[in-house]
């Protein structure tokens, strides 16, 4: 499989719009507002708060990258469809949520074999023998362990949270 990489030019927000709408309005996606991720945000804000990380990141950084598959891996990594806080989740979750969301991911939207490396391998060095082989993956694992950081131990982030609510408004 050949994948056709270039620098991301655009504005994040419209990269992340082009290429992830249909994910961003999907009701099943949707349900992602409902369960609690991290301290201080839902799986849906930390989902597209690691993609316009990483497009911000690949920009800044003049990475060449597939803005379709980034913006695809990205939204979809934590994907797995239950609260990881309440009782009954499944057994490991820490070391397996990838996997399960990998999976949900391509049963519901159809991804590809790179996005379902990027999601199936996202939480490297946790769990050190799974690790991304391309670098949207690599992006994803960076931008996914900053903005964790940032929901666990940051204080509130208001502009973020209204780019947020912009962005559901489009």
């Amino acid at each position: 499989m050949t994948i056709a990489r270039d620098y991301i030019t655009d504005d994040p927000i419209a990269v992340l719009l082009r290429y992830g709408s249909d994910i961003l309005r999907n009701p099943k996606y949707l349900k992602l507002k409902e369960y609690k991720q991290h301290q201080r945000s839902t799986t849906y804000d930390h989902c597209v708060a690691v993609t316009l990380s990483a497009l911000k990141t690949a920009k800044k950084r003049h990475f060449k990258v597939n803005a379709s598959i980034l913006v695809r891996g990205c939204l979809l990594h934590d994907y797995f469809l239950y609260d990881c806080h309440e009782k009954g989740h499944p057994k490991h979750h820490w070391f397996l949520h990838g996997i399960h969301a990998a999976m949900n991911a391509m049963h519901d939207f159809g991804i590809n074999e790179v996005e379902a490396d990027m999601i199936a391998n996202h939480m490297w060095p946790l769990h050190p023998l799974r690790f991304p082989i391309h670098p949207e993956g690599w992006l994803l694992v960076y931008s996914d362990k900053k903005e964790a950081f940032k929901d666990a131990f940051g204080k509130k982030r208001l502009k973020e949270r209204e780019k947020l609510k912009a962005i559901e408004t489009r």
